[in-house]
């Protein structure tokens, strides 16, 4: 579905009308009304997961001792990944496809975003457009300085 170019949420509706069980159950009931509730964010993680890929993934968090109590989080492009590690569900190209497709959402919704922002602050807040171009002037060299607005 994922490779055809259908959401997250499309996904989880599909899978709700289609009564496919998820794959985990907090609650101890035999037949709760969760057991058939996909959400977007699920559908998210699993898309996002190379364990699907036949990958493994390793030292996602760091504790200096058992009895510290503290967890660091390490980041994801510090992750180590042990490749064919077990029978991939999905080819690797396919799920290298889907994170292609994953990865090219947030760019395409960005200038969305700042018409929207644009609009609210205008409209809402009354702000004039002279305080506007210059807002968006200042944005653009913090984006471009912090490398959030680069290819």
């Amino acid at each position: 579905m994922a490779l055809d170019g259908w959401g997250c949420m499309r996904i989880a509706k599909r899978l709700m009308e289609d009564k496919a069980p998820i794959t985990h159950v907090k609650t101890q009931t035999e037949c709760d009304v969760n057991y058939y509730y996909w959400s977007a964010s699920r559908i998210s993680h699993i898309l996002r997961n190379p364990f699907y890929k036949g990958a493994h993934l390793v030292c996602r968090t760091h504790q200096e001792g058992i009895r510290s109590g503290t967890v660091d989080i390490i980041p994801r492009e510090d992750w180590e990944i042990i490749e064919n590690c077990h029978e991939a569900i999905v080819t690797p190209e396919e799920w290298d496809k889907v994170q292609e497709l994953i990865d090219g959402v947030m760019p395409a919704l960005l200038p969305v975003a700042a018409v929207g922002i644009i609009y609210y602050f205008m409209k809402v807040k009354k702000v004039k457009m002279t305080w506007m171009i210059l807002f968006i002037i200042v944005a653009s060299m913090i984006g471009a300085a912090t490398g959030i607005f680069t290819a």
